[in-house]
């Protein structure tokens, strides 16, 4: 599970989270997103905390602009 603030900016991730598990798994402060991806993908594509996402979502606050 990567957490997101409102510039897609990566505040944490949760490797490995077990699915459909009931536990809360807290994210910290100021999250605006949550992406859910298979466990170990992270690391995978060196998604780290830091680490930027372009969507359309996160609007004129986004680190990273979108064209869409």
């Amino acid at each position: 599970m990567i957490f997101m603030d409102a510039t897609g900016t990566v505040t944490t991730i949760s490797k490995m989270a077990v699915p459909e598990s009931l536990d809360i798994i807290d994210g910290g402060t100021g999250v605006l997103s949550v992406l859910e991806i298979n466990g170990g993908l992270a690391d995978t594509l060196g998604i780290t905390v830091g680490s930027q996402a372009q969507h359309s979502s996160f609007g004129e606050n986004a680190v990273w602009g979108c064209d869409q």
